[in-house]
């Protein structure tokens, strides 16, 4: 589990700036903060699955890949919601500047990703792995 843990912050770490560098050159486009951490998402999302699936919980091959890609989905809209409403309520509510409400929701989001990708999304694969 402590493996599983290192390589998800890891694969979190290379996500996380896809998505920060991304959510901050869409507000500098001049985007609205919900439409910059739509976007952010997006990019990220690819670069999410593929990482987590091969690399954190070390799945290989095309067995499995379209379940794992719908309920990764499934949780990435989730985490989406859960940071748009972070956002809402921290730069749109308390008025934080962008960068600390993306550290900030970062904690929630990640926090939520873990649990839901080894829970649900890996699951059957992690507990054939941990035995």
């Amino acid at each position: 589990m402590i493996g599983t843990i290192f390589r998800f912050v890891v694969s979190g770490l290379v996500a996380t700036l896809v998505s920060y560098f991304s959510f901050m050159a869409l507000l500098a486009a001049g985007y609205h903060y919900a439409i910059s951490g739509i976007g952010s998402w997006l990019c990220s999302v690819g670069v999410g699955f593929a990482m987590n699936r091969r690399f954190t919980f070390q799945i290989s091959g095309s067995s499995g890949r379209g379940r794992h890609f719908r309920l990764f989905i499934v949780g990435a809209v989730l985490q989406l919601l859960l940071a748009l409403a972070g956002y809402a309520a921290l730069i749109g509510g308390l008025g934080l500047k962008p960068t600390l409400a993306f550290c900030i929701n970062l904690l929630m989001t990640t926090a939520f990703s873990f649990a839901f990708m080894n829970l649900v999304t890996f699951r059957p694969a992690a507990k054939s792995r941990n035995g």
